[in-house]
């Protein structure tokens, strides 16, 4: 009777060991179900998690910065802004030394065309996917040349920008962590 108990008392483990071993794999596999990652606040009120990835406020400051390094004359914060290709109206850029170039050539002639721009009146940024949908989305008058030079998906940015009467549109693109100036389109309203 002694190895009869000794052998019911092995298989009791066993069982037990096999029971822990499945509760556990459950356990682990609905994880996430069982404990959400997000947070609640005191009320209750489940708190979404951060956004990932640059933001539309992101693409505002950057553009805003950008124009600012313009105003300036900072070729090397220019440079530091944006991705090749890069498209200005109907000028394609392959490098980043010819980006360098064109903005020393501008910020150094005598008409100081980025130092005398006046006050922006208005800057709002958006994705291109809702910037197409938008009644005031201008996506449709860009010329194909551009578009076919910025490369741009509907989760990329644009950001209208508004002097005087003219309106530049500041695209910028996204690789999931990091933000770029792409491309620069204007006209007159």
């Amino acid at each position: 009777m002694g190895e009869d108990s000794k052998s019911a008392r092995t298989q009791i483990i066993v069982a037990i060991i096999g029971l822990l071993g499945v509760l556990g794999t459950a356990l682990i596999t609905q994880w996430k179900n069982i404990f959400p990652s997000h947070s609640q606040d005191n009320a209750g009120i489940a708190v979404p998690p951060p956004p990932q990835g640059p933001t539309v406020a992101d693409a505002e400051r950057l553009t805003g910065n950008y124009i600012a390094a313009l105003k300036k004359g900072d070729a090397d914060s220019v440079v530091g802004m944006i991705s090749i290709p890069f498209c200005e109206d109907k000028q394609r850029y392959e490098s980043k030394d010819d980006i360098r170039t064109s903005v020393t050539r501008i910020s150094d002639s005598k008409d100081r065309t980025f130092e005398n721009m006046p006050a922006i009146d208005s800057l709002k940024g958006q994705t291109i996917e809702d910037f197409k949908k938008s009644a005031e989305g201008r996506y449709g008058e860009i010329p194909d040349s551009v578009l076919s030079c910025l490369s741009l998906k509907d989760r990329d940015f644009v950001v209208v920008v508004v002097v005087r009467h003219e309106t530049g549109l500041f695209f910028l693109r996204h690789d999931g962590s990091s933000l770029s100036m792409a491309g620069i389109w204007g006209h007159k309203s």
